[in-house]
C-alpha cells in the first residue's frame, strides 16, 4: 500500500494578538492568545490554557472569527484546524479581516510566495541564503545610489569648508 502524506504545509511564523472562544462546563470562555504560526487551513497558538484536543472553537484576530476544531495541544501551545482556507498574507500584513480564499484561489495561493511569507518561511538552507544575498544586494545597491545622490549635493559645502579654513586640495595654506 502506497500511501503518500503532506506533513508541512508552507507555514509563516506570525505574532498576531487574537481571542479563542470555546465552551466549558460552565458555559463559553474567552483567552487571549497569540498566533504564533499560521497556513492556509490552521494555525498554531499561544496562550496560558490551550483548550482540550478535539474542541471546536472560535479565533477571533481583529474582527473576523475563525471557526475551528483543536487538533493537539503541547505545553502552552495548541493547533487549530480551521473549517475554512484564509489567506495568511491578510493576517500577516494586520487587515482588518483575512479574507476566506474560494478553491481557485486557495490552488493558486499554494503555487505563488509572497515577499512576506517567503521571508518568514523555514524554508530549505539554500533558498534562506539565496534570500540573504538578495536583500544584501538590493541594500548595498540602495546605499551607492544614496551615495551618488548626496555626494554632488555635499560638494558646495566642501568649498565653503575650504575657504573658511583657509585650505586648498593640495594642502598647503
Amino acid at each position: 500500500m502506497n500511501e503518500q502524506r503532506v506533513l508541512v504545509a508552507d507555514r509563516a511564523r506570525a505574532m498576531v494578538q487574537a481571542h479563542l472562544r470555546h465552551a466549558t462546563a460552565t458555559g463559553m470562555v474567552e483567552d487571549e492568545a497569540i498566533v504564533v504560526g499560521a497556513s492556509v487551513r490552521g494555525l498554531c497558538l499561544l496562550m496560558s490554557q490551550p483548550p482540550e484536543t478535539g474542541e471546536i472553537v472560535d479565533v477571533l484576530v481583529g474582527r473576523q472569527v475563525l471557526a475551528g476544531q483543536v487538533r493537539w495541544r503541547r505545553g502552552k501551545r495548541c493547533s487549530v484546524s480551521l473549517s475554512e482556507p484564509i489567506c495568511v498574507m491578510a493576517l500577516l500584513e494586520g487587515g482588518a479581516v483575512p479574507i476566506v480564499l474560494s478553491a481557485e484561489a486557495a490552488a493558486a495561493y499554494e503555487h505563488r510566495r509572497p515577499l512576506a511569507a517567503a521571508l518568514a518561511s523555514d524554508g530549505p538552507l539554500p533558498a534562506r541564503l539565496l534570500q540573504a544575498f538578495l536583500i544584501l544586494g538590493v541594500l548595498v545597491c540602495s546605499i551607492v545610489v544614496v551615495a551618488r545622490v548626496v555626494t554632488p549635493t555635499m560638494e558646495p559645502l566642501n568649498t565653503l569648508h575650504i575657504a573658511a579654513t583657509g585650505e586648498s586640495d593640495l594642502g598647503t595654506k
